[in-house]
């Protein structure tokens, strides 16, 4: 189709504004123009129906890689593709390392001068402490079984592991921060030097909550990709210690404690020590991968993907329902579309372990990146309104976002309450954090869509109630039309 002169574009845009207060929110495509006159079609998006999927999502609770909520929601998002009307669809199933927490107790137990106990502080699981991913169990019994706990600032010095043996380790985040470790590197480095546990104290993130215990995953690069810790290491051979975050406020208390202990002087033992009783299950499960498709006439496949799973602590409602519920109402409002490439929507465990999920897919299907014209992101791409307007959107290559740029200006355009929000864009080679890292490494042009506001990331207070409906639309607006531009460019 030519593009209008402005006269005929005035007239158009009258005609359109009519049709869209008539069919409110239904899938119709709405023709749009860029600046030279270039044809952009913006899909439809229904947020009032991406936000009940979102709240049947949640209800799912937890959704960590290989648990029963994770093949349930699975089932779930293969339900409404099909109901879509998407071909191709069905769940492939992945065998990787999982882990999952059946129970954890944490404790600071105080022993007076004679060895009684004198003082137990309990921490609440979830709320003051949580457990790192692939953290070893320990059995607590009875007081003989109560841990010495050793304060190693933040982990750089090593010569502050000299005295850890058979004893907790307390070690600052502040080694992470500055980006000299890693948390899987002070796990595995408490474990090296015979301690019997590792305790991270959060001291950097979320300031805003008052730095509480954030979920965690224990991983390792393999190749440039990423592997559970356990799988690099001989089957029952790797650190076997619990590893746990606790929040700034209880880490306090324990240095607080610490700095007034004092020795037996007949064992040299400290009267501060910590109780730990972990259960946790590490052993490989199957995880979930849902695809579908929306048939191409052509060769080529634009990917639309977004990780279904969570970690253990949240049912992740920004982390990441929200992907996944836009994701699946970009399904609705492209199924009926006949594009020259297939349009491919996919949603991924394994995301929280190491980017399993994509990664298990892509080896399992490595022809795909001889025909893959580009895969988009969708993680976190809520905007929490009460706290800003950013939404940031970035690609590894200048072409594709160019395009996204444009479909962007076009949905600004065409919707008064989308201009409030605040677009940033950027280019990197995308090689981590998400998803889109798995294609990014094997050389395939990959964007991400990032939302904001979201501090409750990996915190129980992951919820429903920080969700907006608008800025799903807002996502799904701009993604759908990319994919489907991209799809018959």
């Amino acid at each position: 189709m030519r593009g209008f002169d402005t006269m005929e574009r005035a007239a158009a845009l009258v005609v359109m504004s009519v049709i869209v207060l008539a069919m409110s929110s239904s899938g119709c495509l709405l023709p749009w123009w860029d600046e030279e006159g270039g044809e952009i079609y913006i899909v439809g998006f229904n947020d009032e129906r991406a936000y009940f999927d979102g709240q049947a999502i949640v209800g799912m609770g937890p959704r960590l890689s290989g648990t029963d909520a994770e093949h349930q929601v699975a089932g779930y998002i293969r339900d409404r593709f099909l109901e879509a009307g998407l071909s191709n669809v069905h769940i492939e199933w992945y065998n990787v390392t999982c882990y999952e927490v059946n129970s954890a107790s944490f404790s600071l137990v105080i022993y007076d001068q004679i060895g009684r106990e004198d003082e137990k502080i309990e921490y609440e699981h979830l709320t003051e402490f949580v457990l790192q991913g692939y953290s070893g169990s320990r059995d607590w019994d009875d007081r003989l079984d109560d841990l010495e706990i050793v304060d190693v600032g933040d982990g750089t010095n090593e010569s502050a592991y000299e005295d850890v043996d058979g004893k907790a380790v307390l070690v600052t985040s502040e080694g992470v921060a500055s980006g000299n470790l890693t948390f899987t590197d002070l796990f595995v480095r408490a474990w090296e030097n015979g301690a019997a546990a590792n305790t991270v104290q959060n001291v950097h993130i979320h300031e805003e909550l008052d730095y509480p215990p954030i979920a965690f995953t224990a991983s390792v690069g393999d190749r440039g990709h990423w592997k559970p810790l356990p799988d690099d290491y001989p089957e029952g051979q790797g650190p076997d210690i619990p590893s746990f975050m606790v929040s700034k406020e209880a880490g306090d208390e324990i240095r607080s404690r610490l700095a007034n202990q004092f020795f037996n002087p007949v064992t040299g033992e400290s009267n501060v020590k910590v109780r730990i009783d972990f259960d946790v299950t590490v052993e490989m499960r199957p995880l979930n991968v849902v695809i579908g498709d929306v048939k191409g006439t052509e060769d080529g496949i634009v990917m639309l993907g977004a990780h279904h799973d969570t970690v253990y602590v949240t049912a992740g409602a920004v982390d990441n329902t929200c992907g996944v519920a836009t994701l699946v109402e970009i399904a609705r409002n492209l199924a009926d579309e006949q594009p020259k490439r297939t349009i491919r929507l996919a949603t991924w465990g394994g995301e929280e372990e190491a980017i399993l999920g994509s990664w298990e897919y892509l080896q399992a299907h490595p022809d795909l990146m001889d025909n893959l014209t580009v895969y988009c992101n969708l993680d976190m791409v809520n905007v929490d309104l009460d706290r800003g307007t950013r939404v940031t959107i970035g690609a590894n290559d200048e072409g594709v976002l160019g395009g996204l740029k444009e479909v962007q200006r076009a949905v600004v355009d065409r919707y008064e309450w989308a201009r409030k929000y605040e677009f940033r864009y950027y280019t990197s080679n995308l090689t981590h954090g998400s998803d889109q890292a798995t294609f990014a490494i094997e050389g395939g042009k990959v964007a991400v869509y990032w939302g904001s506001g979201g501090l409750e990331y990996h915190t129980p207070q992951d919820t429903i109630l920080h969700v907006s409906q608008e800025s799903l639309m807002l996502c799904g607006l701009i993604y759908g039309s990319y994919a489907l531009m991209a799809a018959n460019a």
